[in-house]
Parts: C-alpha cells; structure tokens; sequence
C-alpha cells in the first residue's frame, strides 16, 4: 500500500532541511517571542526537523503538542488543524494508525469549519482524507479505504495536486488489487502511472503492483517489463523493501518461464535485500515500541505543564490581588491619618478660642479687689 503522503508544507510552508543550529535558533525565537500564531509556527518548524530525521518522533510529537496546546488556548482553528495533522503524521510514523485516524478526525473537524474556499485548507482537507485512506488500507478496511480516497479526489479536483491525485489513484488501483479485482486495478493503476508521467515522476510502487497485477492476469511478459523498470527506479532511489519485492516477483516470474539463470539471480538479489530488511524491521519494532512510551511520557509532561501554567496564572493573579489590597490598605491608613491630625488641630484651635474667649471677659469686683490689693503691696 502507497505509504501515507508526507506533506504538512501544504498546510504550513516551512522548510524541514534544518541542522540543530537551525532548532537552537528557532528555540531563541520561542523565548522572545509572545504571539500565537509565530509561536506556533515555531514550535511546528522545530517538530518538522525532529520529524525529517526519522529518529527523534518522540521530540517531534512534543513539540506538535506544544503547539496545538498554544493554539487551542489562542483559539485558532487553522493552526489547531495543522497541529493535529502533525501529530497524525507521527502517531503514524510509530505505527500508532488508529490514534492517527483520531488525530485526522479531529483536524479535519476544524478544517472543515474553516474558510472552505481557500488553497491551504482544501489542501489540507484532501491530504488528511489521503491519509486516512492509507491507514484503512493497512488496516485491510479497503472499501472504507476508497471511500477516504474518493473524499480525497473530489476536494483535490478544486485545486488540482498532480502529485496527490497521482498517489491517490494508485491507491485505488492497490484496493482493488489487494481484494483481488484486477481489470479495476490495472485500469486505476495505469491511470495513475500517466498522472505521474504528466508531471515528471516515475514511482516503482505502481510499477510493482502492475506487474502483480499483469501477472494475475496471466500476463507473464509485461509482468516482467514493468517489474525490470520499477527494479531500475527502485534502485536508483535506494529503497530497499521495493527492490527486494520487485526481486521476489521477477523470481517467481522467472521461474514460471523456466528461465532457471535469471530467477536464481533475482533470488539471491530478493534474499539480500530480505535480510537488511528484516534486521530494520525489527529494530523499527523495538524503537516504535520505545517512541510509543516516550510520546506517552511527552503527553503527561505536557499535561502536567499546562496544569502547572494554570497554578502560576492563579498564583500570579493572588499576588497582583494581594499588592493592590496591600496599596489600598497603605493609601487608606494615610488616609486616616490625615483625619486624626486635622482632628487634633480642630480641637487645639477650639480650646485655644475658649481660653481667648474666658481671658477677654469683664472682671467681676471680687477679681479686681484682689488685683487692687496686690497692687498696692507692691507700692
């Protein structure tokens, strides 16, 4: 089954070709910067490169969250879309497909709120639908597989993604071939080879399965010519699980023609390939398995993260709350304060107005005999 299409930079144009210098810098930016959508963005270059390294899936989960996690809390649809197609990008990569599907669900749910009519979404509507389509064909679900697949072409004819609908229709053509109705997938899968054609690619995945599916037909000799040329392309792009099936099928086919020196040769080819293949394979296994509880672990960090930041704005709003009634207090005292102090001067002037007042009234004859008295002594 054609692999799922790696292609976020249809919902974000960032380029993912980036060395640790080029994260070290992003994580600056991170530091200095305070609004959401760069913030997102941001994060979302640092888990492209964390992804394109086909290693570090755990950073480049957390770093998808981070940003959907900022991007929910800015209520932002589109990059809450992107966010969550990111993190079905990996989910997948560790070989998690149905939390992908989940993740796709969710992403599209948002796109599909969003501005139908323009590019970046109806492009990000047809890839997720492309990528569903894929993981229902891994999971042997080939008629739910098609129907994602079909969703896919009929928000792609609004656009028209040669490389998309190329993909797309091999894709179909491979459904049918897998439940064993091979005209429909010889007519899908040379539909899709002409695609490809159109805009300069060739791809030995549609090449092998039409030359399984000639062979199914009983078509041994295009079988092997479709075969060859997929091996030539399957060579020159150094993938080695298509040149060890293409060698398979040249083997057997080989073999049935009683072409004893050829289908030895393709044996041996398919048998190298088959043991680098299974020694990858199962240490992808175990690194899946790995990556899987280091995405787990991720989440509760992130979880507990956005736990903690709610506990800071709550502390930080008791503590502004708390410096304000501090201010208020203060202000208030002085207050007081002041209308002791005037209180004071009012009663100072009245008791001094009272004794200006009893000093200034006429003498009565006892106080001035007294005073008369005195008077006299001293003369």
């Amino acid at each position: 089954m054609n692999r799922i299409l790696l292609a976020f930079l249809l919902l974000c144009a960032i380029s993912v070709h980036a060395q640790q210098q080029e994260i070290d810098s992003l994580k600056r930016l991170i530091n200095t910067s305070s609004e959401a959508v760069e913030l997102v963005n941001l994060n979302r270059q640092i888990g492209f490169i964390y992804l394109d390294s086909q290693v570090q899936y755990d950073s480049a989960f957390f770093y998808a969250k981070k940003a959907y996690l900022i991007a929910k809390e800015a209520e932002l649809n589109l990059q809450q879309a992107q966010t969550l197609f990111d993190q079905a990008m990996v989910m997948n990569e560790v070989g998690n497909g149905q939390k992908a599907l989940d993740y796709y669900d969710q992403s599209l749910s948002f796109l599909l709120e969003t501005s139908i009519d323009e590019p970046k979404v109806l492009q990000g509507i047809a890839i997720s639908y492309h990528n569903m389509g894929a993981i229902y064909g891994d999971l042997n679900e080939y008629a739910k597989a098609r129907e994602h697949y079909e969703l896919s072409k009929e928000y792609n004819a609004k656009i028209d993604f040669p490389m998309l609908k190329a993909g797309t229709t091999l894709n179909i053509g491979e459904t049918y071939y897998l439940e064993g109705d091979y005209e429909k997938a010889k007519g899908q899968i040379t539909e899709s080879k002409k695609l490809y054609n159109s805009i300069g690619f060739e791809e030995a995945e549609a090449f092998l399965y039409m030359a399984r599916t000639y062979s199914k037909l009983g078509e041994k000799e295009q079988a092997v010519k479709e075969g060859l040329d997929g091996l030539k392309i399957a060579h020159e792009k150094g993938n080695f699980k298509q040149i060890y099936e293409l060698n398979l099928l040249l083997s057997n086919e080989f073999d049935i023609t009683n072409s004893y020196k050829e289908a030895a040769f393709h044996t041996r080819q398919a048998l190298l390939y088959n043991d680098s293949i299974a020694n990858t394979e199962v240490l992808n296994q175990v690194e899946k398995l790995e990556l899987q509880m280091k995405i787990e672990e991720q989440e509760s960090d992130l979880e507990n993260l956005k736990i903690r930041n709610k506990y800071l704005t709550t502390i930080y709003v008791l503590v502004i709350l708390g410096v304000l009634l501090l201010v208020l207090l203060v202000f208030r005292q002085l207050k007081v304060s002041r209308m002791t102090k005037n209180i004071h001067d009012i009663q100072k002037r009245l008791i001094e107005s009272e004794l200006d007042r009893r000093n200034n009234k006429p003498k009565t004859v006892f106080v001035a005999t007294v005073q008369g008295d005195k008077e006299w002594v001293r003369n």
